[in-house]
């Protein structure tokens, strides 16, 4: 087929779509080719990759430009002026449409992309390959993870294939991690037990902690047991205890409660008062009464004093409202601006609404002056 206008370009089918480039080469209609690259629609925009992208095949776009560029590069003759000099001005539109690609691919945030399909404004295909494009592996494996969810079983299935050849073994285990709750029951269960035994054998405390949190929501119960043993085995203090925290929810009771005070055993040893701070704080809506009561005595004894006001704001919100009043003086009396002004952050959506107006403006005065 030729395509010399852009209104033709918009009624070919989905296999000429995705075919037409690599026909176009073997027949020796490079010139076409360039053309076709070249086509704009009425907004300016590339049309071969607008049209490309509504079927969901941003990387076959991508393949044909580095096709056409390698053409290009075969073409280039530095005996001939005029020729050199058209084929340069190919080779550098062709690097900056890639640049531009993966412009876009980095800067879409990663929770973009599933409102993106759940919005219907692109369909899963479309986001996959966008994700495809996303240069950095970490950043790809992020958004792939947030898009999931939301793609059909079967692409799933194809991306769980793909992550397996991934070299970098912790980023294969967490992306993994994010994957494999998304699979038919059939495969779930088998993945899942891969998993959790390639992960019991890593001596990485973090990556353990990571997958852990990710897959301790929607853990089945029969395996709660060996991801609480996981757990354990942790050496690093604080990463212990993080993924100490992020399972006991799950559990039944008295285990629950066994790990809760495992935790802030793991808490009580910590060293660092501001890891300390931010991590009572997240342990405290999950902490039983008198867990949280004894907690909070131990917390006032460490910390110093500006710290201790500042936890006591963030944890006195699950305390009884004569507590949260004691936890505002106190947060207003915080020397430093910043640790006043978080204080103050997490005490405010809790306050009836005349005195939370006036919490927010002492707020926004702490901070104009940090």
């Amino acid at each position: 087929m030729t395509v010399k206008h852009s209104d033709q370009v918009v009624h070919l089918t989905e296999y000429e779509l995705r075919h037409l480039a690599e026909h176009l080469e073997a027949s020796g209609r490079v010139e076409e080719l360039h053309r076709l690259l070249a086509l704009e629609t009425s907004e300016q925009q590339n049309l071969w990759y607008e049209e490309k992208n509504a079927f969901g095949d941003a990387a076959g776009f991508v393949a044909d430009v580095v096709r056409a560029w390698q053409l290009a590069d075969k073409t280039y003759c530095k005996h001939n002026d005029e020729l050199s000099g058209r084929i340069i001005g190919l080779q550098i539109r062709y690097a900056l449409i890639l640049a531009s690609i993966n412009s876009f691919a980095i800067n879409v945030p990663a929770e973009l992309v599933p409102s993106l399909v759940v919005n219907g404004i692109w369909i899963p295909e479309q986001a996959l390959a966008y994700v495809h494009q996303i240069p950095h592996l970490n950043q790809q494996s992020a958004t792939l993870i947030e898009l999931a969810p939301h793609l059909p079983q079967s692409l799933v299935i194809e991306e769980i294939t793909r992550v397996y050849g991934i070299s970098d073994e912790k980023l294969r285990v967490k992306t993994l991690s994010g994957l494999i709750p998304c699979l038919p029951d059939n495969q779930y269960y088998s993945a899942l037990e891969e998993l959790l035994s390639i992960l019991q054998q890593s001596s990485d405390d973090a990556l353990q902690r990571d997958v852990l949190e990710r897959l301790a929501p929607n853990l089945p119960k029969t395996y709660l047991e060996q991801a609480l043993a996981i757990a354990r085995g942790i050496d690093t203090l604080g990463i212990r205890m993080e993924a100490l925290r992020s399972i006991a929810p799950y559990l039944p009771e008295p285990e629950r409660s066994q790990v809760w005070k495992e935790a802030l055993a793991d808490w009580d040893a910590l060293s660092n008062s501001k890891y300390r701070t931010d991590t009572i704080a997240e342990l405290a809506p999950h902490l039983p009464s008198p867990l949280l009561k004894n907690s909070l005595r131990k917390a006032k004894k460490i910390l110093d004093n500006d710290w201790w006001k500042k936890v006591f704001a963030e944890i006195s919100p699950f305390l009884s409202p004569p507590r949260l009043q004691e936890a505002l003086i106190d947060a207003r009396e915080i020397r430093s601006h910043s640790l006043r002004a978080e204080a103050l952050i997490a005490l405010a959506p809790h306050l009836p609404e005349r005195e939370r107006l006036s919490v927010l403006k002492n707020t926004l005065v702490a901070v104009k002056k940090i």
